[in-house]
C-alpha cells in the first residue's frame, strides 16, 4: 500500500555529503513517485515520512540512514521499479 506524501531521496552512492548531487520527490496519492534522466551509475534511495524535507538535505542526517536505504544501479534508460519502505521510529 503506498503513502501519499512521502519523502523519497535519491543519493549517488558513496557520495551522500554531495548535497547538489541529490534528487527529492513527494509521493503521489498511489505511493509513486519518479526520477527521470538519471546518469548511469550506483545510487541510494531513502524515504522519509512527510515533513522530513529540511532534515534530508543535512548530509549526517542522510548518513545515519544510509543502513536502510535501498542501493540500485540505473544502466541506460529502462524504467525501474522500486519499492521503499517508511524507517520505523526510533525507540
Amino acid at each position: 500500500r503506498g503513502v501519499t506524501g512521502a519523502l523519497v531521496v535519491l543519493a549517488p552512492k558513496g557520495r551522500l555529503r554531495d548535497t547538489w548531487l541529490r534528487r527529492m520527490d513527494q509521493t503521489d496519492s498511489d505511493g509513486s513517485f519518479s526520477w527521470r534522466g538519471l546518469a548511469s551509475g550506483d545510487y541510494l534511495a531513502f524515504v522519509f515520512p512527510e515533513g522530513d524535507e529540511l532534515l534530508a538535505r543535512e548530509p549526517d542526517y542522510l548518513q545515519s540512514f544510509a543502513a536502510s536505504a535501498i542501493p540500485f544501479t540505473v544502466q541506460g534508460t529502462a524504467k525501474q521499479k522500486l519499492e521503499l519502505a517508511l524507517p520505523k521510529p526510533q525507540q
